[in-house]
């Protein structure tokens, strides 16, 4: 019977727990190898392989798309967690669940704590505050991640590029607009496996917890960093997200504060080494 469960395990969170994970411990699942909308297959998966530890990686991740697909947006990220949630109970399973910085209003400058009221200003983080309700109703076991402003390399090619790789492609052409009036933290999927582990790790009691790199940036500031890294001669424009029509409205400040864990490493560190391989020497970051 394999200790840790990762579904959606192609996606950018899932593929770094799956580089992390010891192998023969490690049972890794995406959609093709089970799907978590049908409660019989989830029942009889759940029954035959009996997992400890579940890392529920699979989301419906397109914020603008809920807007007119909410009912796809529910059922991945809150309802197929009912039946999540029970089966886990049903073989002791701790579940782990990723959530968003979406799911508050974002007017705050000084960000979110982990009991700070939800008021999520998009159909996406209304779909991903049900599934955390869902969870506390549902399951006995559980952690629940809110994180924000992902970004990571997953294991299929096809699948939808992280804004760092968006920017690089963008930044080809000299000239690129950035946006001021959103501002967040970006965090590298790495960091946020590793610092998972050592949660689930920790023995702390059920419950929310915020992980993310720590720092804050606007979107311009995130892409400026991308190519002074990359080493780009790119011109940036400072715009409004409103020149950038989209059907969801974006929180302005999707700041999470972690109040209750150890403090993860600068943003700026992360991309770093997500970008060049090698993490940066404190030369470079006092620089």
């Amino acid at each position: 019977m394999p200790k840790y469960l990762i579904i959606g395990s192609h996606g950018t969170l899932g593929s770094e727990f799956l580089s992390l994970l010891p192998k023969q411990e490690t049972l890794a699942v995406d959609r093709d190898e089970l799907d978590i909308t049908d409660s019989i297959q989830l029942q009889n998966f759940f029954a035959s392989q009996q997992p400890q530890i579940v890392i529920n990686c699979a989301a419906y991740t397109n914020v603008d798309g809920a807007e007119t697909d909410f009912t796809a947006a529910k059922l991945l990220n809150a309802n197929v967690l009912n039946e999540l949630s029970k089966q886990c109970d049903q073989v002791s399973a701790t579940l782990i669940h990723f959530s968003t910085g979406m799911i508050f209003a974002g007017t705050d400058q000084n960000g979110s704590n982990e009991d700070s009221a939800p008021a999520p200003v998009n159909k996406y983080g209304e779909s991903k505050l049900a599934g955390e309700q869902v969870i506390q109703q549902a399951c006995r076991d559980y952690y629940i991640i809110r994180t924000e402003w992902l970004y990571g390399k997953p294991l299929t090619e096809t699948a939808k590029k992280s804004f760092v790789e968006l920017m690089i492609d963008l930044g080809k052409s000299g000239k690129v607009k950035g946006v001021i009036d959103e501002v967040g933290k970006p965090t590298w999927a790495r960091d946020l496996a590793k610092a998972a582990l050592k949660l689930i790790d920790s023995g702390q009691p059920k419950g929310i917890y915020h992980l993310v790199n720590e720092g804050q940036a606007s979107r311009k500031d995130w892409a400026q960093e991308i190519f002074a890294i990359k080493g780009m001669a790119v011109e940036l424009e400072s715009v409004s997200g409103s020149d950038f029509p989209r059907p969801a409205k974006r929180p302005q400040f999707e700041l999470l504060n972690n109040t209750k864990l150890p403090k993860m490493r600068a943003w700026q560190d992360a991309l770093r080494e997500y970008l060049t391989g090698f993490p940066p020497s404190r030369e470079w970051h006092k620089a």
